[in-house]
């Protein structure tokens, strides 16, 4: 495999996309930008519970909750991805 450099670290290749979940919160969508600004193929798979459509600037969209299996399993049935990135946010509360 040809790997890249990004800021230092071994990348994958542009051979497949990377799937970003929770790519449209704060954190998520700077991970987003840089890899985008890299010139990866980026897919991001958001339930928008607690990010925003308009925080992704690049790469493509899916609005989805990971909870959905029948509809995550549908729309990855053809896509390859060579790297995912788990960026959801989890709350806790206290009593």
């Amino acid at each position: 495999m040809d790997n890249r450099k990004v800021n230092g670290a071994c990348a994958v290749d542009s051979v497949g996309k990377i799937l970003v979940t929770g790519g449209a919160g704060y954190i998520g969508s700077h991970v987003v930008k840089q890899l985008g600004q890299a010139g990866y193929d980026i897919v991001v798979y958001d339930n928008l519970s607690t990010g925003v459509a308009h925080a992704v600037i690049y790469g493509e969209l899916v609005v989805g909750d990971l909870a959905d299996t029948e509809k995550l399993d549908a729309w990855a049935e053809d896509l390859k991805v060579v790297l995912e990135c788990f960026l959801a946010q989890l709350q806790c509360m206290e009593n």
